[in-house]
């Protein structure tokens, strides 16, 4: 299987385990009222995925799962040196996943290639660099 056949092979892996629910604080939030809705590539108009519809109730959920897993963190107390190591594995990760992230940006906001390529560029190169600012 070529490179492009895997990627495409993980992309319809990762679409397809629908409806896809939110995140926050390492928990998947589906939605409160049980909705979901799909989104469809805005170039083609085919189906991509299917979602969880969430309420303003569960973004409210999100947001304090959030909070308290900023809170329960020790980020604010890591020396800023380990912070940047943190920031710089999270550009590798993301590195690494360039091409499905791009694929996934691409598809999802009806962007050629390129554009998604250069934007997921960016957030790596965003990432190391505020990590050498410390």
């Amino acid at each position: 299987m070529s490179s492009e056949q895997s990627l495409q092979a993980e992309i319809k892996d990762i679409l397809s385990q629908g409806p896809i629910a939110g995140l926050a604080g390492g928990e998947e939030l589906p939605s409160s009222s049980g909705e979901t809705f799909d989104v469809q590539d805005p170039g083609s108009g085919e189906k991509l995925a299917e979602v969880h519809n969430l309420q303003a109730e569960d973004v409210d959920r999100a947001v304090e799962l959030a909070g308290q897993a900023f809170e329960n963190s020790q980020w604010a107390n890591l020396p800023v040196n380990e912070r940047c190591v943190y920031l710089h594995r999270l550009a590798d990760e993301v590195e690494n996943r360039k091409p499905l992230i791009s694929h996934l940006e691409s598809m999802d906001c009806g962007k050629i290639l390129g554009q998604a390529e250069d934007d997921v560029q960016n957030f790596i190169d965003t990432m190391r660099y505020f990590a050498d600012l410390a």
